[in-house]
């Protein structure tokens, strides 16, 4: 069955071998220098974000649509999974008109144009605020979005980006009752009409694999086709459905 969805891509595996390769280099570039404006919310509060990178420097700015109020940013990655943007993780100090600090942000790229995390009030910290933004002028193609599935207490889910015939982002599995965390798995790959080939690295870990996803309307087919030599926690097939709230 697996096989069978292979040869229904119809490119050879050295032409595969060979997008993957020009993708990677891509994403790497990217990775390292970049300029984005995203929206989305920090807690239940409609935000925008413009953010650049330059090598492991971070800095912007970031306004709460409401009022309107700008607030400086500044910070660094702390790490990242094979050179790649998805599965980078972050910490970034925000900073009044006054230049005091009045919060913190520390999250991760789940794909090329999401960032995902929490935030925290310098004073007076009480529990973390989560956020969630993702590109403003991310051009959609039909895989990009979040992407979950569930099973008796595990649950797998893809954060995908698709620009063109490049797709990247992540997964992340977790076992029932959270006894195994495979979270944030980098992904990525190309796009050829409904199917996507692609490779991802294992949090876990640390292995590579490669897997088939094939679009069905508002579900997503995963299957495994190549397995890492070492462990990790993604399903060996797996339908998952969109989720609807971005």
């Amino acid at each position: 069955m697996i096989q069978n969805s292979y040869h229904r891509l119809s490119l050879s595996p050295v032409l595969i071998a060979s997008l993957w390769a020009f993708a990677g280099s891509c994403i790497a570039a990217e990775a390292s220098r970049f300029s984005k404006d995203l929206t989305g919310t920090l807690h239940r509060y409609p935000i925008r974000m413009s953010l650049q990178r330059e090598g492991e420097r971070l800095t912007g700015s970031y306004t709460y649509v409401r009022n309107g109020n700008r607030l400086t940013l500044r910070g660094r990655v702390t790490s990242t999974v094979g050179g790649v943007l998805p599965g980078t993780e972050f910490e970034m100090d925000e900073y009044d008109v006054k230049g005091r600090k009045s919060g913190t942000f520390r999250g991760h790229f789940t794909s090329s144009e999401t960032i995902r995390g929490s935030w925290w009030k310098t004073e007076r910290p009480q529990r973390p605020l989560t956020f969630s933004l993702r590109a403003a002028d991310e051009k959609k193609g039909p895989f990009s979005g979040s992407w979950n599935f569930e099973q008796g207490g595990y649950t797998f889910s893809l954060d995908l980006a698709q620009r063109g015939t490049r797709l990247d982002g992540s997964y992340c599995a977790i076992t029932a009752k959270a006894t195994r965390v495979d979270c944030i798995s980098p992904v990525s790959g190309t796009v050829n009409g409904n199917t996507a080939q692609i490779r991802w690295t294992s949090a876990y870990g640390g292995g590579n694999g490669t897997a088939i996803l094939t679009r069905q309307g508002s579900r997503l087919r995963w299957v495994i086709q190549q397995r890492p030599e070492s462990a990790f926690h993604a399903p060996p097939e797996a339908t998952l459905r969109r989720d609807t709230r971005g």
